[in-house]
């Protein structure tokens, strides 16, 4: 095995008597560690070949008991090793390189620490919870949240009753400009809601102890999964088969959508961060990065163009606004605060990416829909999202789309010709409505 692509795993080397070392082709010795004070052995071997294996079970996966590991077969290698021996000095630069990397770790650990020690950060109430309560569903203290949970739950929704059958056709049928917008905007949803995903599971659900406001994140978990897979039958309904590789690999080959992708991780995977700034992150990517991208739908859907696609995503932008409400309430729970200054220079990073990404899937002008609208309507939901999360607004832009206004009236369609999704939850119909009516002017966060 070759120690400088796995440092640490000893476990594929035959074990030996010794709790160390295994065959070598030393002679027998047994002597003390000058660098650890622990005893070390070896025995003789005709076959020359260096065989180290770790015996102790207890110790593997601890940096200090791997690192007394190392410098205990450094010194066995440099004291009995011959000069001339060419595999015992690979093994020793392999040795040396492996203890160099457990121990810069272990400078950065302590760096952490200490930065973590000196942090002005107060511990979130909501990651220690109440011990005799954690499981408790207190509704008297955080019924916000089950009201959010159940807003949810009401709007549920099954992709497998989503006829996509007919787009196809309609996507063949668009300009070449259109058909190019949409792909850019299957590109970057093709990896999106795996990226929540990604969120939720790391951060959120690992470190928040409150029941009440758990019960909405996992509710969240679901949506955002079944998002995924709905937008995986999108794609395959209208993308040709020769292009379907190339747009679900899209975070590997489509710079702009990697970007958003990248900020949309990077606050929740900074693990030794405190919880507030990755909820903060998560309101403002699922509010503001999705925001242009969900024009294109509602723009679609006055055109009376790819029914099934319209019609999944009407039901994943009432999810989303729910999954933005529900971060700010969060956020509003926490004790640590980000200020004004420090929130618009987050929101600004989140714009920027989305201007970048307008640019590179709206080249040209759509009827009724160009780049430069589209900003304004990005800043528009920016505003929103900072007024939900209790700061003032940045940008004070309009909605430059008044036909958005109307998406409810597009959305309600004859009783008869809506699958049983649409009415199976008392009430659903009205929430659905009231977001979409919402929609243009200030979105229903």
């Amino acid at each position: 095995m070759d120690i400088l692509s796995d440092p640490l795993d000893f476990s594929c080397y035959p074990k030996a008597r010794d709790p160390l070392f295994g065959a070598s082709s030393f002679g027998s010795t047994s002597e003390t560690d000058s660098e650890t004070g622990n005893s070390a052995s070896s025995a003789s071997s005709a076959e020359g070949r260096y065989e180290v294996v770790v015996t102790d079970e207890s110790s593997e996966g601890s940096d200090e008991n791997h690192e007394v590991l190392l410098r205990r077969m450094r010194q066995h290698l440099r004291r009995n090793a011959a000069p001339e021996d060419a595999e015992a000095g690979s093994l020793l630069s392999q040795v040396e390189s492996a203890l160099g990397r457990v121990l810069a770790k272990k400078i950065e650990r302590e760096r952490k620490d200490e930065a973590k020690a000196s942090a002005p950060w107060l511990v979130e109430p909501i990651t220690q919870g109440d011990k005799t309560r954690r499981f408790v569903m207190d509704t008297s203290q955080y019924s916000q949240f089950i009201e959010n949970f159940c807003d949810q739950t009401n709007q549920f929704w099954k992709f497998r009753e989503i006829d996509f059958g007919n787009d196809r056709r309609h996507f063949e049928t668009l300009d070449p400009d259109v058909q190019h917008y949409l792909k850019g905007i299957m590109c970057f949803f093709a990896c999106a809601d795996s990226a929540v995903i990604s969120n939720i599971s790391l951060r959120f659900l690992r470190e928040i102890k409150v029941t009440p406001i758990i019960l909405p994140i996992t509710s969240q978990l679901y949506f955002e999964s079944q998002h995924h897979k709905t937008y995986d039958l999108m794609i395959r309904a209208i993308i040709p088969y020769d292009e379907i590789e190339t747009v679900t690999r899209s975070y590997l080959n489509m710079p702009v959508v990697k970007a958003k992708i990248d900020w949309i991780t990077r606050r929740a995977e900074q693990l030794d961060s405190p919880l507030h700034l990755p909820v903060v992150g998560q309101c403002i990517a699922e509010g503001v990065l999705f925001a242009s991208s969900f024009v294109s739908f509602l723009w679609l859907r006055q055109k009376e163009l790819c029914p099934g696609i319209c019609e999944a995503n009407e039901f994943i932008l009432k999810d989303e606004c729910q999954h933005v409400k529900l971060f700010s309430l969060i956020y509003k729970e926490c004790v640590n605060k980000v200020t004004q200054a420090e929130i618009e220079e987050i929101v600004a990073e989140a714009v920027q990416l989305e201007d970048n990404f307008v640019d590179a899937c709206l080249p040209r002008a759509l009827t009724g829909v160009n780049a430069t609208m589209m900003k304004e309507y990005v800043r528009n939901v920016a505003d929103v999202v900072l007024t939900n999360l209790g700061f003032d607004k940045m940008y004070h832009a309009r909605n430059p789309f008044p036909w958005m206004k109307t998406a409810a009236l597009i959305a309600l369609d004859n009783f008869f010709e809506k699958k049983v999704t649409d009415y199976q939850q008392p009430g659903q119909e009205t929430l659905r409505t009231q977001v979409f009516q919402d929609l243009g002017a200030e979105l229903d966060f």
